[in-house]
């Protein structure tokens, strides 16, 4: 074998080895992609419960950092609310879905996207499609911790008198993750409830 074959050999299995790890990069990102990952803070139980009043959220405008915006102002129609993050995968990929829903039930829904960034400098940096039906948000402080906000994106329902009516409606694509919320949507004015629960309130 000669010198010039050797070094074919070695150029061939360091190309190799790069596609390899490339495609491994590649298979990481795409995974990544499809599910919910885990939010910067992590409470030991979650406050966000269904059947449970709200908890305020409080926040200003992506377009206007000087206006505020308090949940308690959205009273009166069934308010669908997406908690997410600029690093977050998962919450880019389904932000779309989320807007063209927002759009076609502007009559009859409330609905916000509330970024948990901690560098809201960041969050503004990051493009996101907009939409006049469904606000951008950045949240004060603490609120994912007081909701208990475990993955990203986290996807919740309120009925028109501010009690949380779902889980996470995250699913595994925007496509399924639409379906449930329109299902949620459905089973607001086949199953209202009775009465109002109380509030719960963060740990100390």
């Amino acid at each position: 074998m000669t010198l010039r074959d050797l070094l074919f050999i070695v150029a061939v299995a360091v190309l190799g080895l790069a596609g390899g790890l490339a495609i491994g990069r590649v298979k990481a990102r795409r995974e990544a992609a499809a599910e919910p990952v885990p939010a910067t803070s992590s409470p030991a139980s979650a406050i966000a419960a269904p059947s449970r009043v709200a908890l305020p959220l409080t926040a200003v405008f992506f377009s206007d950092p000087t206006k505020h915006f308090s949940l308690a102002d959205l009273r009166g129609k069934p308010v669908l609310i997406d908690f997410f993050a600029s690093w977050c995968p998962p919450c880019l990929a389904v932000t779309p879905a989320l807007h063209e829903l927002a759009e076609a039930h502007r009559d009859g829904l409330h609905a916000i996207a509330v970024s948990v960034d901690q560098d809201h400098h960041a969050a503004r940096l990051t493009t996101w499609p907009t939409s006049a039906a469904m606000p951008m948000l950045l949240a004060d402080d603490g609120v994912d911790v007081a909701w208990g906000i475990e993955l990203l994106p986290t996807i919740l329902l309120l009925d028109a008198d501010g009690i949380i009516r779902s889980g996470n409606l995250m699913r595994a694509n925007p496509a399924a993750t639409k379906a449930a919320i329109e299902t949620a949507l459905a089973g607001l004015q086949s199953s209202p409830l009775p009465s109002l629960q109380p509030s719960l309130q963060p740990k100390g």
